[in-house]
């Protein structure tokens, strides 16, 4: 019976066992079906068994856990559920498809490409269209969330356990809020983005961002206090917007709100809840028992281990805005004064975009717009900063490579063809000149450059113009 259990510090430690799986396995629940102890787990049987009250008109106070050395050895697991009932309340698990609990604190997923699209049939005879899932390049290191907690039994010890259990549930809260802002951070991370398209967001901003899912649908919309506000107050959604048993905010089309101070107010993020977030974690809340066991709450710790890694990257969308780099003011919206292109004290207008996660190109030329711009980049191997031997050894064999380069360029053209690309490559490094050299003689070898002939004069000048840079 329940009555009769012996509590110790070692049902905390028993491998791949939490202490309340322990107690069940000692005490399970399953025996008191049909008894006024049912609607009890293991945990709850022993409060009762050492009348220890934390919640109710008849609360008792923290002291009352430290009557025994057995009832101490519950104080951990009250603490622990406390602080996870904090964690629950936020928003997380709103935005989670799956949770994994991985053995180890490094994590290595898969990743999903599709390169065909998904056709009605295939014709008989031809390749099945191909989903390819192969193991992630990279392990990802789980991050630590945690926080210290100092306070002397002293000051603790004649508070209500009910008032005691509201600050570690807060503490739990924060944690969590924590752990949402790196969720966040990995949903809009290379999410396809739209930007809003009037002067403040509008009913159409939302429309079209639900309307641009394809094989999925968007099930939540995360956003800013100040974002949640701004569209439950559109006309269009007056007197049509309801709510869920949780009471999160509904849009007519299913959408559901979800309200966090972890997302910025220049970013709104749809998403399929069911496909869009993986939840990685090598254990459940973590706490030093001992120290609260033996009433050593000077300081000790809560923490968790955990990451999170994106699925379906088209289950995820944005909705951004664009910001002035002068004033900083959305340039989607009214307000800003300054001209793009303008100076202003020192500062050129233009627009400035968040959290930018892809580029889809760029180039390096020989001539740019901007007669200022440039790239510096240095070529050394570890170990070779402040070796001027190795420098100059290297720069002598850039200078043969560019040479090389001259004479392929000349064979194809004009001397003046030639300095144009020969100007561009003084300004490469060892790497980027040797895949130059080799894209110039592979394009001779195709035909392309005929000869390699350089006149003798040509090279001449070659190399004076090197000696005088």
């Amino acid at each position: 019976m329940y009555n009769e259990i012996r509590l110790e510090k070692g049902l905390y430690n028993l491998a791949g066992k939490s202490f309340l799986q322990a107690l069940e396995e000692i005490d399970p629940t399953v025996n008191y079906e049909g008894t006024p102890l049912g609607g009890l787990d293991a945990f709850e049987r022993q409060l009762k068994r050492f009348d220890i009250k934390i919640s109710g008109e008849n609360c008792d106070r923290v002291e009352k856990f430290f009557v025994t050395t057995e009832s101490a050895v519950l104080f951990p697991e009250f603490v622990r559920r406390a602080v996870t009932a904090g964690m629950e309340e936020s928003v997380l698990g709103e935005l989670v498809a799956v949770k994994t609990v991985s053995d180890c604190n490094q994590y290595r997923g898969y990743s999903v490409t599709e390169t065909t699209p998904y056709t009605t049939s295939t014709a008989e005879g031809t390749s099945l269209p191909e989903t390819s899932i192969k193991e992630s390049a990279d392990s990802v290191n789980l991050l630590k969330f945690g926080r210290l907690i100092t306070a002397s039994y002293e000051a603790v010890r004649m508070q209500r356990l009910d008032v005691f259990a509201v600050t570690l549930r807060s503490i739990g809260k924060k944690l969590a809020d924590a752990m949402v802002n790196s969720a966040v951070t990995v949903l809009k991370t290379g999410a396809d983005s739209q930007s809003i398209s009037g002067s403040s967001l509008a009913f159409s901003d939302i429309t079209s961002l639900f309307g641009s899912f394809n094989s999925y649908d968007m099930t939540a919309l995360v956003a800013s206090p100040k974002n949640i506000a701004a569209i439950i107050s559109m006309e269009q959604f007056s007197d049509a917007l309801t709510a869920d048993e949780k009471g999160n905010i509904v849009l007519p089309f299913g959408t559901k709100l979800i309200k966090s101070s972890q997302i910025d107010d220049e970013t709104i993020i749809g998403i399929d809840s069911r496909y869009a977030l993986e939840f990685v974690t090598s254990s459940e809340l973590v706490m030093e028992t001992d120290k609260l066991i033996d009433r050593q709450m000077d300081a000790f710790t809560v923490s968790c281990n955990l990451v999170f890694r994106k699925l379906m990257a088209d289950a995820v969308k944005t909705l951004k805005s664009r910001k002035c780099s002068v004033c900083g003011a959305d340039l989607n919206r009214k307000g800003c004064p300054h001209t793009v292109g303008k100076n202003y004290n020192g500062k050129i207008a233009h627009a400035v975009l968040d959290d930018i996660t892809d580029a889809y190109e760029w180039s390096f030329v020989a001539v740019p717009a901007q007669v200022n711009a440039g790239v510096t980049k240095k070529f050394a191997g570890a170990g070779s900063e402040g070796n001027p031997q190795k420098d100059e050894l290297i720069e002598k064999l850039c200078a043969g490579v560019r040479a090389d380069i001259y004479r392929l360029c000349l064979a194809n053209g004009s001397a003046v063809y030639a300095k144009a690309l020969t100007a561009a490559a003084d300004k490469m490094d060892a790497e980027e000149l040797i895949a130059f050299k080799e894209l110039l003689e592979k394009e001779h070898k195709s035909g392309i450059i005929s000869q390699l002939e350089m006149k003798e004069s040509s090279l001449d000048e070659f190399r004076m113009e090197g000696k005088n840079k």
